[in-house]
């Protein structure tokens, strides 16, 4: 009886010093399944926690040294990029480095360009304003010594040759002056320079005639390569109407209108209310000056003589 009991709970020791040794081979908890029956330990529960752990531990192995290796891979890989990217950075700092240098280079010869530009303008910008100025007052010499030779002049028809040319001289000249006080060199306000031109061109003739003058003018900015031939378009048949279109002295009346157009168009209306055109006294040259300027203008001109004389002069500018 004895030896029985003995001999049971030595075997339930030995289960027991299997199942530990199992357990710590495996490296994890198996399960044990003791079913006592009877104070009888089931086969089964032996078998399952002895063979299982020993079935799956090469699996569990295989796939910790395939990790490790994948692990040691990527780590490889990832020092590889770090290294390459190392050497991208410092490939493009080097790149800014020579960016930045050209840049500075860059900036400094535009800054010494500028300057000399600049320098070289405002050369230029002198040099026109003296040769400006100097024009100017050699057509204001010019225009005294005719003034002083026409009164020297005792016929009539001479004096009035003189003041022809006078006329046409001071439209050159206040050309140049409207050049010197304006800062674009190429273009000419009309309305400022045709009002003063008139007005100049009357007050020289006042002593014998008193003409109204009546101006209407657009503010246009003209090329002067246009501008010049349309002042002395002006100058001219206002010169005529004062010679021919109110004999005896008698009042009247001097009409001038620029308008604008579209498609860089205007319309000159040049017009008098005197005798008309068909009583004037010839001027042969006058007209023929009158010709020519339209004709540099390529503009389309009407002449009405009905009562007085009107120009219509349609061009481009």
């Amino acid at each position: 009886m004895l030896k029985a009991v003995v001999k049971r709970i030595n075997l339930h020791l030995l289960v027991l010093l299997l199942t530990l040794v199992t357990v710590t081979i495996s490296g994890g908890v198996t399960a044990v399944i003791l079913v006592l029956v009877f104070g009888e330990i089931v086969l089964a529960g032996l078998l399952l926690s002895t063979i299982v752990p020993l079935v799956l531990a090469p699996p569990q192995l295989y796939f910790l040294l395939l990790n490790r290796r994948k692990l040691k891979t990527a780590e490889e890989k990832l020092k590889h990029t770090n290294e390459l990217l190392q050497k991208e950075i410092a490939s493009v700092t080097a790149k800014e480095k020579e960016l930045q240098a050209l840049n500075a280079e860059i900036e400094n010869t535009i800054k010494i360009r500028t300057r000399e530009l600049e320098k070289s303008l405002k050369d230029k910008e002198v040099l026109l304003n003296e040769v400006h100025h100097r024009v100017k007052n050699n057509l204001q010499i010019i225009l005294s010594m005719i003034q002083l030779q026409k009164q020297r002049l005792g016929n009539q028809k001479d004096k009035d040759k003189f003041e022809d040319l006078k006329n046409r001289i001071l439209t050159m000249a206040l050309v140049y002056e409207q050049l010197y006080k304006m800062s674009d060199f190429e273009k000419i306000n009309l309305k400022l320079f045709l009002t003063k031109l008139t007005a100049n061109i009357l007050a020289s003739s006042q002593g014998t005639h008193r003409i109204e003058l009546h101006t209407e003018i657009d503010d246009v900015l003209m090329n002067i390569d246009k501008a010049i031939p349309l002042s002395l378009l002006v100058t001219e048949v206002l010169s005529n109407s004062i010679k021919h279109a109110f004999p005896k002295a008698q009042e009247g009346r001097f009409e001038l209108s620029l308008k604008q157009k579209q498609n860089k168009r205007a319309v000159l209306i040049l017009a008098d209310n005197g005798v008309g055109f068909q009583k004037e006294k010839g001027n042969t040259l006058g007209l023929t000056i009158i010709d020519s300027l339209i004709q540099q203008l390529n503009a389309v001109v009407k002449l009405e003589t009905d009562n007085g004389v009107t120009y219509r002069i349609d061009f481009e500018y």
